[in-house]
């Protein structure tokens, strides 16, 4: 039985503008910033691709980031773990 999903790195060929996960903010970033991270080396995005109907079904976006040791709230100050971990996103778009 063959896998119902394909594990791709996001490229012009995929059809990014019909994809929603229902959090407007994460659907604006995929359809609007996400090729410039990549083009920019910021990030790079994995999309779960429907084997049957080659609609991205869910993407995964991370970026390599870090927050510096002085940014970081005063409360945090005995527990300071250097570096901090930054952005990392991901959607998956609802079934129906």
């Amino acid at each position: 039985m063959p896998a119902p999903f394909r594990l791709e790195r996001l490229g012009d060929a995929h059809e990014r503008t019909s994809f929603q996960c229902g959090q407007e903010a994460l659907d604006r970033y995929f359809r609007t910033q996400v090729t410039q991270d990549i083009r920019r080396d910021i990030a790079t995005c994995i999309v779960a691709v429907e084997a049957t109907s080659g609609q991205i079904a869910a993407c995964y976006t991370l970026s390599a980031a870090s927050i510096p040791f002085v940014d970081l709230p005063a409360a945090d100050g005995q527990t300071r773990i250097r570096p901090k971990p930054g952005l990392n996103r991901g959607g998956q778009r609802p079934r129906v």
